[in-house]
């Protein structure tokens, strides 16, 4: 296909028959009929599959994702078979995943202690063998912070959480809430009232 050949002089470029008609040496017509017949070519479509930027070999040459390239060979009749080579993508993953911790304190992923604030991609590999990340963000567990107002008599002292605490006195605690992150409390202790008075007595 795509070449021609001739015959008595006449070209031809495609699948045809014709008769032609002679005069034998007897004087009688000799009729020859002719059929010009295209010898077929061939082609395949092969699909090769490979990771976004790794490549792939096909016949010692290689390929990147996204290459399409024709390899021609001879077919049985000499003439050409063509084998047109494509490389797909194969699929990557991404995800994204959200940790928390305690203000302060790491978290690990993967054998890497986080901190709030991080937003790290951590690169794995799927079932094809191709790419597949996660992208691992951590935010802050909620603190807590409360006031707490006692009162005790001028000169003496009030116990909180073990600490002896007099008028005046203004104390931040460190606790921890239910999540385990810090629950400060800031203590404030005031004088409880007093009061003055005056007494008269008589004697004879």
């Amino acid at each position: 296909e795509g070449e021609s050949v001739v015959y008595q002089g006449q070209t031809y470029a495609m699948d045809t028959t014709f008769s032609i008609q002679h005069q034998a040496l007897s004087g009688c017509d000799s009729l020859e009929n002719v059929a010009i017949t295209m010898l077929p070519s061939q082609t395949m479509v092969v699909d090769l599959s490979a990771c976004p930027g790794d490549q792939v070999t096909y016949e010692g040459i290689s390929l990147a994702v996204g290459d399409q390239q024709d390899f021609i060979y001879t077919n049985q009749y000499g003439c050409d078979s063509i084998i047109s080579v494509s490389v797909l993508a194969l699929p990557t993953d991404a995800s994204s995943l959200t940790l928390q911790t305690c203000p302060g304190t790491t978290i690990d992923y993967n054998g890497t202690a986080l901190t709030v604030g991080d937003q790290i991609p951590f690169t794995f590999t799927n079932s094809l063998g191709c790419d597949s990340v996660v992208t691992v963000s951590v935010t802050a567990l909620p603190t807590d912070a409360t006031s707490l107002a006692l009162q005790t008599c001028p000169g003496t002292t009030i116990d909180y959480n073990g600490t002896a605490l007099g008028v005046g006195d203004q104390v931040a605690f460190t606790l921890a809430n239910s999540l385990g992150c810090d629950s400060i409390v800031t203590v404030t202790v005031s004088a409880l009232p007093t009061s003055t008075g005056s007494v008269s007595l008589q004697s004879c």
